[in-house]
């Protein structure tokens, strides 16, 4: 099987409808710049020429149909960045934006159609984080929003970038799930255009609850819907239909295999009887129109 270049953890993934990127992560001591990319067709992994413009880890993407925007993250010890770099898919290609988003790490990215949404997260200075940044696609800037998240304070929280290459529902791939980024929304069918915000850390605890971010208004809602399992570090996947929350730790802070399912069309549980291979926390993954794939944590296997 495929692995991705280095056993690492808090990566983040973008894809394309060919390609999908694994950026950044940490394997004690080193902060990593590299980003790989996995091409669907033959599910090879080869790293690319370019780079982040600074090793970091705890990272978030967000995805739009020409390119996947790396944002904020770890540099070091207690020292974090808010730049975004903007991988261009047709060339593979990346453009920095520095010091756009609030300076923080383990935060979630979401996207519409026209602009990335990066919320949560942790900064050692500030704790935990409930601000949302918006970052628009169309003139590669950024603002925060006047709303914030509704459940507390969150940190490594999840969400899901809207992938324009999925056309159909998603079907079990060996044992992984379709649809995935590092994070849980949709532009939804049949539902509401939410970006879901899922899990997370709640004052320090592994929290169950999902906020959303209504995006033909940017405000945020709490949804009464909650996942199966407790899923701070957890890893985000979308359908069409259905987005999924896969690993994590629970409340006793030990890493499990659940994957907990969010139905977009009501807004309510789904039951998923498949798990991961193996129980991980601080995961990525990246998602053809087809398959998902699920990145690294502790045991980086594709």
């Amino acid at each position: 099987s495929a692995t991705i270049s280095t056993t690492k953890r808090d990566i983040a993934g973008a894809s394309s409808s060919t390609k999908g990127y694994i950026a950044g992560g940490f394997s004690s001591p080193t902060y990593y710049a590299s980003i790989d990319a996995l091409t669907f067709s033959g599910e090879t992994v080869a790293t690319l020429g370019a780079v982040l413009s600074v090793a970091r880890s705890a990272l978030a993407a967000a995805t739009s149909s020409a390119a996947g925007h790396f944002g904020a993250g770890e540099t070091a010890a207690s020292s974090y960045t808010g730049t975004v770099d903007k991988l261009t898919f047709s060339g593979e290609t990346i453009t920095t934006y520095s010091g756009v988003l609030a300076v923080r790490a383990n935060l979630a990215g979401a996207a519409s159609t026209s602009a990335g949404y990066y919320a949560g997260g942790y900064n050692s200075g500030l704790g935990y984080l409930t601000n949302i940044d918006r970052f628009t696609f169309s003139s590669n800037t950024a603002a925060t929003l006047s709303q914030t998240l509704t459940t507390g304070y969150q940190q490594g929280v999840c969400g899901a970038s809207f992938n324009p290459g999925i056309t159909e529902p998603g079907a079990i791939a060996n044992t992984v799930l379709w649809g995935d980024k590092a994070n849980v929304q949709s532009e939804i069918v049949g539902g509401r255009a939410l970006g879901y915000l899922a899990g997370g850390l709640g004052s320090g605890t592994p929290i169950k609850s999902v906020d959303g971010v209504l995006f033909a208004n940017e405000t945020t809602v709490s949804l009464s819907v909650q996942l199966a399992i407790e899923s701070a570090y957890g890893c985000g996947v979308t359908s069409p239909f259905v987005g999924y929350v896969a690993g994590g730790q629970e409340t006793t802070y030990t890493a499990h295999n659940y994957i907990s399912g969010i139905s977009f069309t009501d807004e309510s549980a789904k039951s998923v009887s498949s798990t991961l291979s193996s129980s991980r926390d601080r995961l990525a993954g990246v998602v053809s129109p087809s398959s998902a794939y699920f990145c690294g944590g502790y045991g980086s296997s594709v």
